[in-house]
């Protein structure tokens, strides 16, 4: 995928997010994922690494250079409750990383999308 096309995805995904408010899930690789969006958009990801070449949001970490996924952050927006963006955090940061730091990295992957978005409640770890 070109950078064009994630900038196209990042504003359309940003317009299915206008006006409502957005569902975050934290979710731990190793744990089960019962929502079928969810579940699809993981697996959406994991296929997508060498062509997408995404990056840890915590310290930048490449996984297709070898990085494994710890946990994804699912965004889900309400007025398009079947779309999802996910990003990832790499292992060494879900293991090291206090729960403040992975809130922070996890906030900054939603304001980009929502700008001033805060969390109603703390995510889950």
């Amino acid at each position: 995928m070109s950078r064009a096309q994630r900038r196209a995805s990042l504003s359309a995904f940003k317009r299915e997010a206008a006006g409502g408010h957005l569902d975050v899930h934290l979710v731990p690789t190793d744990a089960p994922i019962n929502n079928p969006l969810l579940q699809r958009a993981a697996s959406h990801w994991r296929a997508g690494i060498a062509a997408l070449r995404p990056t840890c949001i915590g310290c930048k970490a490449k996984f297709a250079d070898g990085a494994q996924a710890g946990a994804f952050v699912m965004t889900i927006p309400s007025g398009a409750p079947t779309a999802v963006s996910v990003s990832a955090i790499c292992g060494d940061c879900w293991r090291d990383a206090t729960d403040k730091e992975v809130e922070a990295a996890a906030l900054r992957v939603v304001r980009r999308v929502l700008p001033g978005a805060t969390f109603d409640q703390e995510p889950p770890r």
